[in-house]
C-alpha cells in the first residue's frame, strides 16, 4: 500500500530577474503540459500565473501542496 498523501510546504524562489522588468510564473500540474517554447503564448497550459517582479533581482513564497501533487514552476519574461 502506498502511504497516505500530506501536506508538504514548498519554497519557490526566482533569482537573476532584471530589476523594474516584469515576469509571469506559471504554474503546471503536469509536466506534460510544459511547453517548450513560447510560454506566453502557451499560457493557457499552467493552471496558476503570477504577475511578479523584482527590485532586488529575486522574489520567493511559500506553496502548500499535497505530498503526491506535481508541481512544476516556469518563469518568463512577461
Amino acid at each position: 500500500d502506498r502511504p497516505k498523501s500530506m501536506p508538504i510546504q514548498l519554497t519557490v524562489t526566482v533569482s537573476g530577474m532584471i530589476s523594474g522588468v516584469n515576469y509571469n510564473l506559471y504554474r503546471y500540474d503536469s509536466l506534460s503540459k510544459i511547453p517548450d517554447s513560447n510560454f506566453n503564448g502557451n499560457n493557457g497550459n499552467a493552471v496558476e500565473t503570477i504577475k511578479i517582479s523584482s527590485e532586488n533581482g529575486s522574489y520567493s513564497f511559500q506553496k502548500t501542496i499535497q505530498s503526491n501533487e506535481i508541481v512544476a514552476y516556469r518563469c518568463v519574461r512577461a
